[in-house]
């Protein structure tokens, strides 16, 4: 017998990226229909990611690093909460949940200002092979926004990518906010 009760699909920043690319994608997803032959190295290069080892090399010149180590999605928000409740400047691989949105930059750093924590909040940062600005890239930043008011009580008002030649791209997370919340609401309410 069918369950009456609707099912609630997880969104993560990769449902934007691949909604993007091709609508169907997500639908897929949502069947749980993944192509098999999806590995970690392919689906990186799918979304654009760096390779771990050049992730570590553009952030190896950063102070007081804290890597989310855990593999379980819970456990790994419970680790960067920790970090983030202890003021670590960077946090790499963080994890962020809110209902059923889980979201994982490659990089979130400490800056000042108030939040729940003190003085000091979080902004989010994805390493990118490209140099330019993309959309996927702004829907993805402006999801980790939305996440990171939900836990520390503050939005950030920029997103950043790291490019491979250590150049940082930044966009303002409100100028991009309408096209976000209406992709957002299709992800939602898709059948």
């Amino acid at each position: 017998m069918k369950s009456l009760q609707p099912t609630i699909r997880r969104i993560t920043e990769k449902t934007f990226f691949h909604y993007l690319k091709c609508p169907l994608w997500v639908y897929h997803d949502a069947g749980g229909h993944q192509p098999e032959d999806i590995n970690a190295l392919r689906e990186r290069l799918t979304d654009d990611g760096l390779l771990p080892e050049k992730e570590r090399e553009l952030i190896a010149n950063r102070e007081d690093i804290a890597e989310v180590t855990a593999e379980d999605t819970d456990e790994a928000f419970q680790q960067t909460l920790g970090f983030m409740r202890e003021g670590r400047q960077t946090i790499y691989h963080g994890m962020l949940i809110h209902g059923h949105w889980v979201g994982s930059p490659d990089m979130l750093a400490r800056v000042e200002g108030r939040s729940n924590f003190g003085n000091y909040y979080y902004i989010a940062c994805d390493m990118k092979r490209a140099r330019n600005l993309r959309d996927e890239y702004r829907f993805q930043g402006c999801f980790y926004g939305e996440l990171l008011e939900r836990i520390q009580g503050v939005k950030p008002i920029h997103g950043y990518v790291l490019t491979p030649d250590r150049s940082i791209l930044s966009y303002n997370i409100e100028a991009f906010s309408n096209n976000y919340h209406l992709t957002l609401h299709e992800l939602e309410h898709r059948k």
